[in-house]
């Protein structure tokens, strides 16, 4: 089964949500993840009522396109706040919540506390029958291929995945290749991210060397190692900076992004 593209709403960030679906739809992605991200993406609340989560899901639907997953980073900072975003996304239908796991990178009191949360976040998924995919990321306890194994092999679930991105795997202290490190944690991804970086700072660094095409990434060898992933459907783009960008701008990005993918061939 071919590969789609997802777009992420977080970037259309300071824009309502109609704005991106008919963004999205008309650049040619098939999915999205959905944002809840305070003060980055907005774009719906899990504490929402079980009929106005339904309205969305509609304008999902209507627009042609398919939640892929709801991004709650930040929106899953306690067991409460995890509960309730599981909640929205089961209504929603989305498969997955994606997060990441916070703690610090390369300390083993705070990986063993990660593990002890997760075990009650896991338990959580399970009972709202929504998985959550994890992004490796800078600084976190889990931020690169050694610390996924291992988060994953240690909580030992179903109902917890990873979330690759890899421009934060090629921007660990360790400088990983990100294709091998693909390799190595594949049978633990639920979903994939997409995007390019300036090169292997721990920040991300500006839009447009995010932007397809602009940054040091092989993004061509990142997507022909995503084929080897087991039942992967989308892998979405996610870029980090356009919150403050008029909507054209925006656009410019996302269409970009995905014209590089068709241009190349690579879904």
């Amino acid at each position: 089964m071919a590969i789609k593209l997802g777009c992420s709403t977080i970037l259309y960030g300071g824009h309502l949500l109609e704005t991106a679906l008919t963004g999205i739809k008309k650049a040619g992605y098939a999915a999205i993840e959905l944002c809840c991200i305070p003060g980055m993406a907005p774009h719906f609340w899990p504490k929402l009522t079980d009929e106005a989560l339904k309205q969305i899901r509609k304008k999902v639907d209507d627009a042609g396109l398919v939640i892929e997953s709801v991004g709650a980073s930040g929106a899953c900072g306690d067991l409460d706040a995890t509960k309730s975003t599981l909640r929205a996304a089961a209504v929603l239908g989305a498969p997955c919540v994606t997060t990441a796991t916070g703690g610090k990178s390369d300390d083993d009191a705070s990986f063993a506390e990660v593990i002890k949360q997760w075990r009650e976040y896991a338990k959580a998924a399970s009972e709202a029958g929504v998985k959550l995919s994890v992004k490796p990321h800078v600084r976190a306890a889990v931020y690169h291929g050694p610390s996924s194994v291992r988060f994953m092999k240690e909580l030992d679930t179903q109902w917890v995945g990873i979330n690759y991105d890899p421009t934060h795997i090629y921007r660990t202290p360790s400088n990983e290749d990100p294709i091998a490190t693909l390799k190595q944690v594949a049978p633990y991804v639920l979903t994939t991210r997409f995007r390019d970086c300036a090169g292997r700072e721990l920040n991300i660094g500006p839009v447009e060397k995010q932007v397809c095409g602009n940054g040091v990434l092989d993004i061509p060898a990142y997507f022909a190692a995503l084929k080897e992933v087991p039942n992967l459907k989308y892998v979405t783009l996610e870029i980090v900076g356009t919150a403050g960008m008029g909507q054209e701008q925006v656009q410019d990005v996302v269409t970009k992004c995905a014209q590089y993918v068709r241009d190349k061939k690579l879904v």
